[in-house]
């Protein structure tokens, strides 16, 4: 029994085939496909001779499909702490912007910035590949300083082979 003025899914069959359509407190349904005459779409079949063949676009779907999904299996159950990690902060980080900003202003920003960042670094090229190498050498260096400060100072257990 349903509550009253709630609707119920139901499945009922019209002309050989089944629909789901909504049952009425008084049991009654209805089966629009059949008093309009509408012929309902069947879906193709599935190409399955393609997943065998070696070059198959869609076994590289599914290949790569399979591979985000073990990603997402391994960072979920704690087997890459590094990437699980990262996906927390970047979680974190997308939160606290949306907090701030709405979707719609942050798909914007995006936006111009992809239309805007290419082509000024086309314009300045060596300018910004100099600076980044500059960057590079002073990143390196701190973290070498890092290691010979912080790192190696932290007890290490023995290996077992």
């Amino acid at each position: 029994m349903s509550v009253e003025g709630q609707d119920k899914l139901g499945d009922n069959t019209c002309n050989g085939h089944t629909f789901l359509v909504p049952l009425r407190d008084h049991g009654g349904s209805i089966c629009s496909a059949s008093l309009l005459n509408l012929v309902t779409p069947h879906a193709p079949p599935f190409p399955l001779g393609q997943l065998n063949q070696p070059d198959s676009p869609l076994k590289a779907l599914f290949l790569k499909m399979e591979g985000h999904l073990l990603m997402m299996y391994e960072i979920a159950y704690g087997k890459d702490n590094k990437t699980f990690l990262k996906t927390i902060l970047y979680v974190t980080t997308i939160h606290i912007i949306g907090s701030y900003i709405s979707l719609l202003t942050i798909l914007y920003i995006c936006l111009v910035c992809s239309m805007t960042i290419p082509v000024l670094y086309m314009q300045f090229q060596e300018v910004i590949d100099s600076f980044m190498g500059k960057v590079s050498e002073e990143k390196d260096k701190l973290l070498e300083v890092f290691k010979t400060k912080v790192v190696s100072k932290i007890p290490r257990a023995p290996k077992v082979e």
